[in-house]
């Protein structure tokens, strides 16, 4: 538990980045929408994709693009964490959604 708030999963987002490891985690009948604008990637991570002419999907794929821990929490605790006097680099990035399939990356 972290400021009360009950942690239902992890995800490091190492080798893997985000499409092979938050699916290690998620039960059947689930699976995560992540919205790709809700962090400011770092420049070196433009850099890589710019100068490697790297897809987005395999920048995603290949790496955590400043992202490198993942906690999922009910929703309805939202407002104890986000109440809570922790660091500015955690925030809300995606939620677990209903139905099967890969990880989605919207924005």
């Amino acid at each position: 538990e972290a400021a009360g708030v009950t942690i239902k999963g992890m995800v490091h987002l190492t080798g893997g980045g985000f499409l092979d490891n938050i699916p290690r985690i998620l039960p059947a009948g689930c699976h995560a929408v992540i919205d790709t604008r809700a962090w400011t990637v770092p420049p070196l991570f433009r850099l890589i994709a710019e100068r490697g002419r790297v897809e987005r999907a395999e920048m995603h794929r290949v790496f955590n693009l400043g992202v490198g821990y993942l906690l999922v929490i009910d929703p309805a605790q939202r407002a104890l964490l986000e109440s809570a006097a922790l660091p500015d680099s955690l925030g809300v990035i995606g939620e677990i959604a209903a139905g099967e399939g890969p990880v989605e990356l919207a924005g």
